[in-house]
């Protein structure tokens, strides 16, 4: 995990929303110094406080973990609605073997 690169994200998306560090700081319940080493990539995050900046900035917490958005031509849900039925079979075959092995989590099947 690149906490620089889920910093700058974080700062970009906050700084397009007009936000100061400190209303995103009353919106997620994380201090203002803790907003400003996140965005500087000086401070580690859990998975609770990366989810509260998430849904504070509304964004997808994917994207802010890796830097690609589920909008974008490499989402999965595109690639499967973009390919042949065959393929998307096989993706979803594939999806279900990690479920099933233990190897990726959902809460539910129908969230894939």
């Amino acid at each position: 995990m690149d906490i620089k690169c889920i910093g700058m994200r974080i700062r970009e998306k906050r700084r397009q929303l007009n936000m100061t560090q400190e209303e995103l700081s009353a919106l997620s319940q994380i201090s203002p110094a803790y907003i400003s080493r996140i965005e500087t990539g000086d401070q580690n995050l859990t998975v609770e406080t990366l989810q509260r900046v998430a849904s504070s900035l509304d964004m997808d917490m994917h994207y802010l973990l890796s830097g690609v958005q589920c909008d974008s031509k490499y989402c999965v849900k595109n690639i499967a609605k973009l390919s042949s039925p065959k393929l998307a079979f096989y993706m979803e075959e594939v999806i279900n073997e990690l479920l099933n092995g233990g190897l990726m989590c959902a809460k539910s099947r129908d969230q894939l």
